[in-house]
């Protein structure tokens, strides 16, 4: 019995490159590869040791990588380049830092499940001493092939969206406090010495700065819905 690998979060133990090998003959055998090279988002399986057996050709396209020989029996993070992948001698997983990745947690959820499991994560990546972010979300389906279990991971480039949402929370967040201050100024306007159109005016200018607010914080509590992350506040009314 083989003794068990220290580890920080996920399991440590790989099998063998000879191994690898064997399990990446029945992908290029199997209707696998034309099927997930036929995909534009990036697509891998992963065995249950969460070793790279297949990568469509988005990914090695991506990389710029020859041939899956060059990363065979790697992990996701490692082929990625995650600056957390050589934290700890075992590779990608077994770091103190991956118990928050959500490509690791998909993965090993799906294998403990057996069920598809999505998490979105934020891998920060060493290329050649560039550091590049990327926001993915990670889709975790696992399948079995000749008695043996293996993992498809999709992986989406959300980098976009995430910036979207970002300027959308800072915008409203910055205009909302601008109206708060308009506001606080003309509740302290003075009214002495102003005639009564002038005093209309005042009261129109204060009418619609109120409907602005409101509208800006319906808008807020619309994308928190949206987002799944608008907090309920409860309250009773007398009928």
């Amino acid at each position: 019995m083989k003794k068990k690998l220290d580890t920080h979060f996920a399991p440590a133990e790989r099998k063998s490159l000879e191994e690898i090998r064997e399990e990446v003959k029945e992908f290029f055998k199997s209707y696998f590869e034309e099927v997930l090279n036929s995909i534009p988002n990036m697509a891998l399986i992963v065995n249950k040791e969460r070793q790279v057996v297949f990568l469509n050709q988005t990914v090695i396209e991506l990389l710029g990588l020859k041939n899956i020989e060059d990363v065979m029996g790697s992990r996701p993070g490692e082929i990625l380049k995650c600056i957390h992948s050589q934290d700890y001698i075992h590779g990608c997983g077994t770091s103190q830092n991956c118990r928050y990745c959500g490509a690791v947690n998909a993965v090993i959820e799906s294998l403990k499940t057996n069920k598809k499991a999505s998490c979105e994560t934020r891998i920060t990546s060493n290329f050649d001493g560039n550091i590049i972010s990327f926001d993915l979300n990670i889709t975790a389906q696992p399948f079995n092939l000749k008695g043996k279990k293996f993992v498809i991971v999709f992986l989406s480039d959300i980098s976009n969206q995430k910036r979207r949402e970002l300027l959308e929370t800072t915008f409203l967040h910055d205009l909302l406090n601008l109206l708060t201050v308009i506001k606080g100024f003309m509740d302290i306007f003075p009214l002495e010495g102003l005639n009564s159109t002038q005093k209309d005016y005042l009261s129109r200018i204060k009418n619609s700065q109120q409907i602005l607010v409101e509208e800006f914080i319906a808008q807020r509590d619309l994308i928190a819905a949206e987002k799944n992350e608008l907090v309920i506040h409860f309250n009773n009314y007398n009928s």
